[in-house]
């Protein structure tokens, strides 16, 4: 089974005039950027700056949620960054999902991310069924697929 559903997970840029944006500024901008696109309320933002001037970090929202954050770095003024769903918010979304779907509750989830925003995994139902998944946040989608294990 293959679904491809609405998630979290924004691309912008911004354009900074003069010399390259402190690291509070480009905070403010993931967390304009948020709430602005996703209508997510950020509290925290926890950045590092990365070799190539970039950043890599997160962004947690009042209700919990992370997004994993990706800085570029500056290029003729201007800076780039995408905010993706954390693996724990994959995870919930999967399990919430798949209890849906086959009325048993998830006894274990095992997801393993293999690449930027690509999960695969199991999930063991307290039903003793076991199921396949494969997840994949691209854009502002979250595209999964399930299979029941024989």
């Amino acid at each position: 089974m293959c679904r491809l559903i609405p998630f979290a997970a924004i691309s912008l840029g911004f354009l900074v005039v003069g010399c390259a944006p402190s690291e509070r500024e480009v905070e403010q901008v993931i967390r304009e950027g948020l709430k602005v696109d996703q209508d997510v309320d950020v509290v925290t933002v926890n950045l590092t700056k990365q070799p190539d001037g970039g950043y890599l970090g997160t962004a947690t929202a009042t209700n919990g949620d992370t997004y994993d954050v990706t800085v570029e770095p500056p290029k003729g003024g201007r800076v780039r960054w995408r905010a993706a769903a954390s693996q724990a918010m994959v995870e919930r979304f999967v399990r919430e999902r798949i209890e849906e779907r086959y009325f048993s509750k998830v006894k274990a989830l095992d997801l393993k991310k293999q690449g930027n925003g690509t999960y695969t995994g199991t999930a063991e139902l307290e039903d003793g069924n076991r199921i396949q998944i494969s997840a994949t946040t691209t854009g502002q989608k979250l595209r999964w697929e399930i299979e029941m294990v024989e």
